[in-house]
């Protein structure tokens, strides 16, 4: 069963971040000639987020499912305020399946919780398909020089990365900072 971030992302404040990385093994040579090495295929996204007017109840909530989550042990999906939608995306397709992608950036990035979808080919929606773990599958065969589109919410499979910091402002008033890094499955 699939785990959901609690709190709904609306509540973060505007200073939250969203952190690209690489990570890159890198040699030079005394003559200052350089080598790297990247292993990654796609960047490695975290966010930080902060909460800035959290109420008891729900400062107790996001504290049991981050007990529940073992702190980084566990993943679940998170959506994004900002990056959690696309809108008629043309979508890769390997043996007659679509594949669902964000759009954080221009690269095709494969997100894998999809909810609302509509498929379009060349422009005309269809309805019947299903989706599993953000791979779309048409019932009948789609001619392959057709135009694959989709619209559809996508959330992050995402970790916390490091501890959930509470701290209290006033009675029943809280503001709560954390960390959540994408992992891939």
């Amino acid at each position: 069963m699939a785990n959901y971030f609690p709190i709904s992302p609306a509540r973060a404040a505007w200073n939250s971040s969203i952190t690209q990385q690489w990570t890159i093994q890198e040699a030079k040579a005394a003559s200052g000639k350089r080598r790297t090495l990247c292993q990654q295929s796609y960047p490695a996204w975290i966010f930080k987020l902060k909460f800035p007017s959290l109420n008891s109840a729900q400062v107790g909530e996001l504290m049991n499912f981050y007990a529940k989550m073992k702190g980084k042990w566990s993943s679940f999906f998170y959506k994004d305020y900002e990056n959690n939608h696309v809108e008629n995306v043309e979508l890769p397709k390997a043996g007659g399946q679509y594949y669902c992608i964000s759009n954080i950036t221009t690269m095709a990035e494969p997100v894998s919780e999809v909810e609302n979808v509509q498929v379009f080919v060349d422009g005309v929606e269809i309805t019947d398909f299903t989706v599993s773990k953000g791979v779309i599958t048409p019932a009948d065969p789609i001619d392959p020089d057709a135009v694959v589109t989709a619209t559809y919410d996508y959330q992050y499979l995402v970790c916390f990365s490091g501890d959930l910091s509470v701290t209290q402002v006033f009675e029943d008033f809280y503001t709560v900072s954390i960390t959540l890094e994408v992992v891939r499955e």
